[in-house]
């Protein structure tokens, strides 16, 4: 029933900028070098626009995320696009890529739209790159819930994290691990 409400606005989201797919759920790479550091994602789908740059996109059961969650908290289909820059999917290349776009499936339609730039997406890298080269340094303590959208429902690894025995205000404190 769910997938029968959310055809047609599949079908019209998927008409909408004229694509062509290219791959889907393909996994890509890209070394951050000089870091030792691979960084891998696997976008739900790329498509080649008619003016030759990709749209990243990623289909939700439920709402998109919006251009603030993107900007803090989901940079999923950004670092996507910069990988897709750097040649990160196989037989690619290195291409331009023109907007990324979540097209949510559940109730309500909704489609989060982002047209790119190159600035945009060196910054986020950039970002990668700077968070990447301080959690390599033994004196950044690491945190279970370090940007967390929401903390009122558990997260996934509390229970591994001993999440309770601290606050989310307490700074992260770096220990030797054996």
């Amino acid at each position: 029933a769910r997938l029968d409400r959310a055809a047609e606005h599949f079908l019209t989201q998927d008409a909408r900028n004229g694509g062509t797919p290219l791959v889907v759920e393909t996994q890509g790479s890209v070394a951050l070098a000089p870091l030792p550091f691979t960084l891998y994602g696997t976008p739900d789908r790329i498509d080649r626009l008619p003016d030759g740059r990709l749209q990243m996109i990623d289909y939700k059961t439920g709402s998109p995320p919006t251009e603030k969650q993107q900007r803090s908290y989901e940079k999923q289909l950004l670092l996507a696009a910069a990988m897709a820059e750097r040649g990160g999917f196989a037989n690619l290349g290195p291409s331009d890529v023109a907007k990324i776009t979540y097209i949510g499936l559940g109730a309500g339609e909704k489609v989060q739209e982002t047209d790119t730039t190159p600035d945009l997406l060196a910054a986020e890298w950039d970002k990668l790159i700077t968070l990447i080269s301080r959690y390599l340094s033994r004196a950044t303590g690491y945190t279970a819930r370090r940007a967390v959208f929401e903390d009122r429902f558990p997260g996934d690894y509390d229970h591994l994290a001993r999440y309770g025995e601290w606050e989310m205000t307490d700074p992260p404190q770096p220990e030797d691990v054996p």
